[in-house]
């Protein structure tokens, strides 16, 4: 008979091996919350660049919204043209309702596959769920890579 000890070991092992099978980690999304302040070795800066230049944005290390918190993400057209309507779970939700109350006019800076794609000014606390943000990639990219995040999304769940 096994000992419990070598079980556990054998069933770790089976879950680093089998368990974390090819999840496209390129297409991941991530939100980060900017820090005005805090220790400067628990932050990162994070370059956002697009058509009018690029500026740097230091943000904490640890995403306030990670891809298991990310039900599904949609492109919209508003009234400022097209976004993405990020759909949270019950605890995306929570955290980004909590965020967003506690730090306003601070950013949050919304990653793909660790590089950053947009940037959202917090001007009141999300209380419905969504986070809509503008990515600064051309429109015409913009179905692609909706689709790509959608497929690594269904691929983790």
């Amino acid at each position: 008979m096994k000992s419990p000890r070598n079980l556990f070991l054998l069933g770790a092992l089976s879950v680093m091996l089998f368990g974390c099978q090819s999840t496209d980690t390129s297409a991941v999304p991530r939100v980060y919350l900017e820090s005005r302040m805090g220790n400067m070795r628990d932050l990162e800066s994070v370059e956002i660049k697009s058509s009018q230049g690029s500026v740097e944005i230091p943000v904490a290390k640890a995403p306030i919204l990670i891809e298991t918190d990310i039900a599904r993400v949609d492109l919209v057209q508003v009234e400022l043209g097209k976004a993405l309507a990020f759909t949270l779970r019950t605890r995306g939700q929570l955290r980004l309702f909590q965020s967003s109350a506690g730090n306003l006019g601070s950013r949050m800076v919304v990653t793909v596959g660790g590089e950053p794609i947009g940037v959202r000014r917090i001007d009141g606390p999300i209380q419905n769920g969504v986070l809509y943000v503008f990515a600064m990639v051309p429109d015409s990219e913009l179905p692609a890579l909706v689709e790509r995040i959608n497929e690594a999304l269904k691929s983790l769940s």
